[in-house]
Order: structure tokens, then sequence, then C-alpha cells
């Protein structure tokens, strides 16, 4: 199958969930936040015992059910972390998508008609006694539709932080998004990939003098609804993972990305004819293959039971990021997802059609991950669950 998106400028996002912020502040220098963080949650991952405990198929699903399925099929979406971001004054909030892969950040507004805005929380300027539209059109093509809207200014709370925000109002949406059910995206990245060139929150928070680094980390836990994954605006915190960070050269200019040595699987090398410049994405769940490696990868791999019985006996997955080697068993990187009303395991790796790989959510649950803008650099550091 083709990869969920790549895109020009951002991403998708995920399931809706109901998220209650805590802010806690670290250092605090000068009345300046030097780290804050904020809970995020994701509703989309199962266990296998999903899978091993739903009743038996009906015959006639039962074919369906155990026939090879393309990951296009599957809305690997519903994997991704997702937080609540208030709008206007008094505060609006919405479930948005925390993108290191995009610059701007955008709410679905109240005369979004179209099918991409179905169900989806809307922010309604009308109610917000701060609001000023600045009557400029916005437009952002992603892989999986456009986004249309207009750009307005207002603040915008990050718990219990606020800052003075440029942002878009969303009146028109592809149909594309409309199995997401999320209500935006709040772009990370530096602002020379923002459209209209928006000034990125980050960077907002860092001008505003709510922290004092240009930067933020992820830390994404495996527990049930993500319980205890949090997103950490200005630095990183050390409780959340094991060891040191292991730094390397952000080598993607305006995108996050590294280089990508070397890739085993099991003890079997995956030729590579060069160095794969490959995006670090927390707006995609799965790993992309440009489209001459994913056959050699899935034959590697070797086929994943629906019904889940061989995870176990599945390779691990090794990839050398500039002579460091990170490892995903496959209890890692197989996941659970819905078909035709039922469960079942699959493998998450997509056709890339580019000459780059990307690696998402996958990813960062096992690694913690430091986007250090201000440094121009990105630091790894396994998980503490």
């Amino acid at each position: 199958g083709k990869s969920e998106k790549y895109f020009e400028k951002s991403k998708m996002a995920s399931r809706n969930s109901l998220i209650f912020f805590v802010l806690i502040a670290f250092h605090c220098v000068g009345g300046i936040l030097a780290i804050s963080e904020m809970p995020l949650m994701t509703t989309g991952w199962k266990s296998y015992d999903v899978v091993k405990d739903q009743p038996a198929p009906s015959p006639s699903s039962f074919l369906g059910f155990f026939n090879y399925t393309s990951t296009e099929s599957y809305n690997f979406q519903q994997l991704l972390y997702l937080a609540e971001i208030g709008f206007g004054t008094p505060s609006q909030t919405a479930t948005l998508l925390f993108d290191s892969g995009s610059s701007n950040l955008w709410i679905m507004g109240t005369q979004c008609h179209e099918t991409g805005c179905d169900g989806k929380t809307k922010f309604n300027e009308d109610k917000s006694s701060t609001f000023h539209s600045l009557g400029e059109p916005l437009t952002i093509t992603y892989g999986s539709g456009y986004i249309e809207g207009f750009l307005a200014n207002d603040e915008v709370t990050f718990g219990d932080m606020t800052i003075k925000q440029t942002f878009g109002v969303v009146d028109n949406i592809d149909a594309g998004f409309a199995g997401s059910h999320f209500s935006g995206i709040c772009g990370m990245s530096y602002q020379a990939l923002a459209a209209d060139n928006v000034t990125p929150p980050l960077t907002n928070m860092v001008k505003q003098g709510k922290i004092s680094n240009f930067s933020f980390s992820l830390h994404l836990s495996k527990k049930p609804q993500g319980e205890g994954s949090k997103i950490i605006f200005g630095g990183n915190d050390p409780t959340l993972f094991k060891g040191d960070l292991t730094y390397f050269d952000n080598v993607g200019d305006d995108f996050f990305a590294v280089n990508i040595e070397g890739i085993k699987i099991g003890s079997q090398q995956v030729p590579l004819e060069r160095k794969m410049f490959t995006i670090v994405d927390s707006g995609t769940t799965i790993i992309a293959f440009p489209s001459n490696m994913i056959g050699t990868v899935e034959n590697m791999i070797g086929h994943v039971e629906p019904d889940c019985s061989n995870v176990g006996s599945l390779p691990d997955l090794f990839l050398d990021i500039e002579g460091t080697t990170f490892s995903l068993t496959s209890e890692d990187y197989v996941v659970v997802m819905e078909f035709n009303g039922r469960y079942q395991c699959t493998l998450p790796f997509v056709e890339q059609e580019q000459e780059y790989m990307i690696i998402g959510v996958m990813f960062m649950r096992k690694y913690y991950t430091h986007f250090d803008l201000e440094n121009r650099r990105i630091g790894f550091a396994e998980n503490i669950q």
C-alpha cells in the first residue's frame, strides 16, 4: 500500500479523546518556565488479547478476515497521540495533533460543513472576545487532501500556558480527512516550513517568554490509552527516559531528519545503496520505506498471522542511525487494527514513492525523542514505560 500521507507541508491526526491538562513547571527562572509538560492520549492501540478474545468470525466474514489485507485498508491515524488545546477567550478546547512535520496551527471553524468536519469540535470565533480575523486566505495541501480557510489572531492555551498566536480557521476540507476524528493540527517545526510564513506556536512560546529553550520532546507511553504520555515544551525530562540522549545532526533543513546507515532484520542486512535520508515524524504512525525497499523488508520479516499467533517468532528490526543501533522487536512493530469489524494483526510498513524513509509514532513509542530546534539536532533515548 501507499504511505498514509506524506505531504508538501504537513499531516493527519487520530481519535477524539478527552484529556485533562496539567502544566508542570520546572526550574522557573525569572518568571520563564524552562520546561513545561502537557499530557497526551491515544485510544487506537490495542493489545493482542483483543484479537484472541473476540468471538469467532461468521462464515461470511471468515475469508475476509484471514485474507491478506493491504495497509491502505487500515486507519493508522487511530494510533496517533493527541492533546487538547484551547482557543480564544473564554477558551474553547479541541483535540489536536502535535506534528513535527509541519509548522502551521489550524482548527476547524463553525462554517466548515464538509464531510471531513462532521462530528468534530469546531471553534466558534463569535464566542471569543479576543478573536481578530486577518482577512487572509490559508490553503495547505496534504497527502490526504487539502484544507482551506483564513488566518486569524487569538489567544491559544496549552495547559496553563497561553500565547498570542496566528492560526488558520478552516471552513473547507477534503473528504480524505473524514475518518480522522480530529479538529486540527499544531505544527511544531521551523517557520520556513509554514504556509504564509506564519510564526509557529513553539517559536512564539520562546518569543513571548513562556519557555526558555527552542525545543520540545515527546514521551509516548505504551500503557492503555497512552497513560503517562507527554509533550515537553522547552527541553526534555530526564525522568522519562533511560540513560542519556544520543544526539544526531538534523540533516533535514526545515524537516526533522536523520541519516540511516544500515537496516537489519534479524541477521539479514537490507541492501542500501547510500545513507537513507529519514524524516522523524510525530504526525505519522508507521515506518515508510521507498518503493525499491518495501518488498525486501516485508519478505525478510515474513507473514504476520491475522490472529497474531506468530508475532513472537518474527525477527527484530535494527536501524543504524549514524553508528548507533536502535532496535524494534516484533511486539514493538506489529499492530492490531480493525478491518471489516474485526481486529487482526498487521505490519504497518508502507510504501513511500520518494527515495527517503519516514519513522513515526511506532519508533517514538520505544524511544523518547527530543526535537532540538535551537541546536538543529534530534536526540533519542529508550522510554521509561
